[in-house]
């Protein structure tokens, strides 16, 4: 009976989404701006032999920002036209967020219910709005480190190498996550082995840009000019904020800040499973990184998923929640006030990921405190 129901649902999501899919690709009005500037539109110009960060050659504003490696790897979405591109780039996205749910919640088989309160939290955050509503990267971003850390034993070399140089389209999300996992290759596998996979990795890097050097040689030129026009905005950053808030010792208190987190970032790969250690190492980037945007936001959720997967007393897993939408309503209400400066919500990782530290507290503080029979208990009301 059990099998019979799992397939049953099984087969009613897999329907699910191929209607959906069928009718997304179909459509002809969804397009995403962040997509179409820079991603589509060079793998478009590439296509065609141009050069793709030529990308004003199709349209009058926007320009392309996101490495190379990314270009080459989804460049046959050049070949569509941009709506059904688009609306095949929401269709991976929605599978990238289903799949970044279910690795998160620590089980081949999660608890139906929790699950389904999972994804829809994750729908409904509203980071994850304008990421899908833009057609941006960040939820593929994070996807592919939480595969590097959490399938990296099992990978071939050139597999893992691959994914490292697929994770970079936007560089600055990396800044943790890369050096925690060399930290913790060197660990496992000494420093050879991790020298062979650094090798490995560029020469990924030239596979995945092969095909522009192969279809307009002279792309690089262009590439930095695109970099040279990208206007100077105001980050929801910590960086930003202590520059405005504290002037002349904001970015010296900013680089201690930094330093800090990173060295926090390392032990945490030293000492906690790879599980945890990329997940923790998701958040922190979105605290210290100078170049962020809201919607990059959505880096925090695995943290937060897990965190509500691994919740055992009843106080740790509605902290969550409330804190979820603690955030959501803030974010909401400057939304509805039309305050769109996105530097004002610096503030949206260092709330949440101060609501998952308290419940991450006290549910430690209840597994040493009290008997274990207790424990058990409060877990078998809570599954």
């Amino acid at each position: 009976m059990q099998i019979k129901r799992r397939l049953t649902i099984f087969a009613a999501v897999s329907i699910t989404l191929f209607l959906l899919g069928f009718f997304v690709v179909r459509s002809t009005v969804f397009s995403c701006w962040d997509f179409r500037n820079n991603l589509w539109g060079p793998t478009y110009l590439l296509t065609h032999g141009q050069s793709p960060y030529r990308v004003d050659k199709l349209f009058e504003l926007g320009n392309a920002v996101w490495m190379p490696m990314i270009v080459g790897l989804f460049f046959p979405l050049g070949f569509l036209t941009l709506q059904q591109a688009s609306n095949l780039w929401f269709i991976f996205n929605l599978i990238w967020i289903l799949l970044i749910v279910w690795i998160s919640s620590g089980s081949r088989r999660p608890p139906m219910l929790l699950f389904s309160v999972a994804i829809f939290l994750s729908l409904l955050f509203p980071p994850m709005i304008t990421h899908l509503w833009l057609g941006q990267i960040s939820i593929f971003i994070t996807l592919v480190f939480i595969g590097i850390a959490i399938g990296n034993e099992r990978m071939p070399l050139l597999l893992l190498a691959a994914l490292m140089a697929a994770s970079l389209p936007k560089p600055q999300l990396a800044i943790f996550v890369l050096p925690g996992f060399l930290i913790y290759r060197i660990k496992k596998y000494g420093i050879q082995k991790t020298i062979q996979l650094l090798a490995s990795f560029v020469g990924c890097i030239f596979i995945l840009t092969l095909p522009l050097l192969l279809a307009y040689p002279n792309w690089i030129p262009d590439f930095i000019l695109e970099f040279q026009k990208n206007p100077s905005w105001a980050h929801p950053s910590s960086l930003e904020f202590l520059r405005n808030a504290v002037p002349g010792f904001g970015t010296i208190i900013w680089v201690i800040l930094a330093l800090t987190l990173f060295v926090v970032n390392i032990r945490l790969w030293m000492t906690l499973p790879n599980r945890k250690a990329i997940y923790w190492s998701l958040a922190l980037t979105l605290l210290i990184t100078p170049y962020v945007w809201t919607w990059d936001f959505v880096m925090i959720l695995p943290l937060f998923i897990s965190s509500l997967f691994e919740a055992r007393k009843k106080t740790s897993f509605w902290i969550l929640i409330g804190g979820y939408f603690v955030v959501w309503t803030l974010i909401t209400s400057l939304k509805v006030r039309d305050e769109v400066n996105e530097s004002l919500f610096w503030w949206v990782p260092w709330l949440f990921t101060a609501f998952i530290i308290s419940s991450q507290y006290i549910q430690t503080q209840f597994r040493s405190i009290i008997p274990q029979s207790t424990v058990l208990n409060e877990e078998s009301k809570l599954s």
